[in-house]
């Protein structure tokens, strides 16, 4: 289990991740990157970000209150960083699934830092003029992307930066005014290549979707 492979009282004890930080030293704010793959495995494009606390999925109520851990910002950081982040130049993306039965398999916050599919990057870049300029157009910015079971329907926003709270966001701009559950969306971010940040939302339910939404955001990754 993914709890099994990050829980520890202290940095030093955890065996088995590629890096564990403790921001400012705060223990209730910790994460571990933690191979996707079983130890030994290599492969340097399936990596988790996994909170060092017990932190069910994207429903938690921690996650959308006044000062809420930087998962995704910890994430992108990591992306960023060198000789530890992914392979330079890496088309990446960073993703969480729903609470949806059968969307995930492990009930321990965890987000996909992988890379996209080169069919999805392709697809996304012929529809980013329909994103949303700001977050108050997300809900209804809605485009047609590329994934590993055909095209499916998101919602985009163009975000300016990463340090947004995206759990918030989704919280507000979407759950709230559809009248669905945080349990029931999956989040994706990736870069845009004319400046900032695609944020993709989707699931099973919202009835703005058709049900031509997605609840597991893997059929948009490739993790090699």
């Amino acid at each position: 289990m993914i709890w099994d492979g990050v829980k520890a009282a202290s940095p030093s004890d955890f065996k088995g991740n590629v890096d564990v930080v403790f921001p400012t030293g705060e223990p209730s704010r910790g994460y571990a990157l933690h191979n996707g793959k079983p130890v030994g495995t290599a492969n340097p494009y399936d990596f988790l970000l996994v909170p060092t606390i017990r932190e069910t999925g994207i429903e938690c109520s921690n996650l959308v209150n006044d000062n809420p851990p930087e998962y995704f910002n910890d994430a992108y950081n990591y992306v960023a960083s060198a000789p530890k982040g992914l392979p330079k130049g890496t088309d990446w993306a960073l993703g969480i699934e729903s609470g949806d039965p059968g969307a995930r398999s492990f009930n321990q916050l965890h987000i996909h830092v992988s890379r996209l599919r080169t069919d999805t990057r392709n697809s996304l870049n012929k529809v980013a003029k329909s994103c949303g300029a700001n977050e108050s157009q997300w809900l209804q910015s809605k485009i047609v992307v590329n994934t590993e079971r055909g095209d499916r329907t998101f919602r985009c926003w163009n975000a300016g930066v990463m340090t947004h709270n995206f759990f918030g966001k989704l919280n507000d701009n979407i759950v709230k005014p559809l009248k669905v559950s945080m349990s029931n969306e999956s989040l994706l971010i990736t870069a845009n290549p004319a400046g900032g940040f695609f944020v993709l939302s989707s699931d099973h339910v919202g009835p703005d979707l058709n049900k031509h939404g997605v609840n597991n955001i893997e059929g948009l990754l490739n993790k090699g």
